[in-house]
């Protein structure tokens, strides 16, 4: 294990286990060797729940701006950012990475199956970033556009207040502009 790697591991494992943020120097040192995602992804593994959590928000956050740094994990990363073996709030980090992972027809088949189990399965919170992933990654592809429309729809007469919130907002966007979604 190379020295960066271990120190990046301890800083995850040592951070305050209660706060919402990720440990400090973590963010700094992935923007200073994005090779250290890689490692972040393995960490996703790791036994220590806080670990696989820091691994998958770091992951997130380090991300929005340089998608680039997922490519060469993508093989790895898809199949783990949709795992019902992960808490719910390490699935809340991942799931909004898949579209930036921009995943292939055949990648798609079966990632958009798992966010469409995924926004009826526990969790309010999950069920909200499966239904935005499922959103995002329909723009450009009409059949999966309705197949997201129709589960938005449904999820506005029947989820939860703040998936149903979602589920507004996102119909709303999708709506040519004077229509409101239907109640």
């Amino acid at each position: 294990m190379s020295p960066r790697r271990a120190a990046l591991l301890d800083r995850l494992r040592q951070s305050d286990r209660r706060s919402p943020a990720p440990p400090a120097g973590a963010l700094a040192a992935v923007c200073a060797d994005p090779r250290l995602i890689g490692d972040l992804v393995s960490a996703l593994d790791d036994d220590d729940a806080v670990v696989r959590r820091r691994a998958a928000e770091i992951i997130e956050k380090t991300t929005r701006n340089h998608t680039e740094w997922l490519e060469p994990h993508r093989a790895s990363l898809l199949p783990r950012a949709t795992a019902r073996s992960h808490r719910q709030d390490t699935l809340c980090r991942l799931i909004p990475v898949i579209p930036r992972l921009e995943p292939a027809h055949n990648e798609l088949r079966n990632v958009t199956a798992d966010l469409f189990d995924l926004i009826d399965g526990p969790g309010r919170q999950v069920q909200v970033c499966a239904l935005q992933a499922l959103y995002d990654l329909s723009a450009g592809r009409p059949r999966l556009r309705r197949r997201v429309r129709e589960a938005l729809e449904r999820k506005l007469r029947e989820g939860s207040p703040a998936v149903q919130a979602r589920a507004r907002r996102l119909l709303a966007e999708a709506s040519p502009r004077g229509q409101r979604p239907r109640n």
